[in-house]
């Protein structure tokens, strides 16, 4: 029916007063292409942040720091995903916050910046009894970049270890 599979995220955050949500719906679709599987994926939902100013107690009546009512604000969020993957490698490529939300209230404005994302690996056949698996994870928003590199070894399908590397982040 659905020709792929559903995915519910739900994300809370509460620290004293402020209060933050996500909830987020996802969708991917899977096809045969090229020797291997082609999943593209489509993430819709909702961010909402907020200050709940009932159990604040201050000495001042007025403090100008301290919002005077509870208030909370939301916006949109799109996020966008592709990959690949065959026997011996895979790629993905995604996009998170794709339309850049900005979550205002009259307490606090959030600008929450578009994130990208690649990963990729191989599967290298070394002999009968070995495998190697490397792999790699880039992050970015745009200003700053991590990249992770890892390799893994496997032992005829029971045991692995490996290493991981993480590049600092670049601005």
């Amino acid at each position: 029916l659905l020709n792929g599979g559903l995915g519910l995220n739900v994300l809370t955050d509460k620290i004293a007063q402020q209060e933050f949500l996500g909830i987020n719906l996802s969708y991917a679709y899977r096809i045969e292409l090229a020797g291997g599987n082609l999943g593209v994926g489509l993430s819709v939902g909702v961010l909402q942040d907020g200050v709940d100013v009932s159990s604040i107690v201050t000495q001042t009546q007025s403090d100008p720091n301290i919002p005077s009512s509870s208030d909370k604000a939301s916006s949109f969020d799109l996020g966008l995903g592709l990959y690949y993957n065959s026997d011996k490698m895979y790629v993905g490529l995604s996009s998170k916050h794709l339309n850049e939300p900005t979550i205002s209230s009259g307490s606090n404005i959030i600008n929450i910046k578009r994130h990208y994302y690649l990963t990729a690996g191989y599967l290298h056949e070394i002999n009968t009894s070995f495998l190697l698996k490397p792999s790699l994870l880039l992050r970015s928003e745009g200003v700053t970049t991590s990249i992770d590199l890892t390799s893994l070894v496997e032992y005829n399908n029971r045991l692995w270890g490996g290493v991981s590397y993480r590049v600092l982040d670049r601005a």
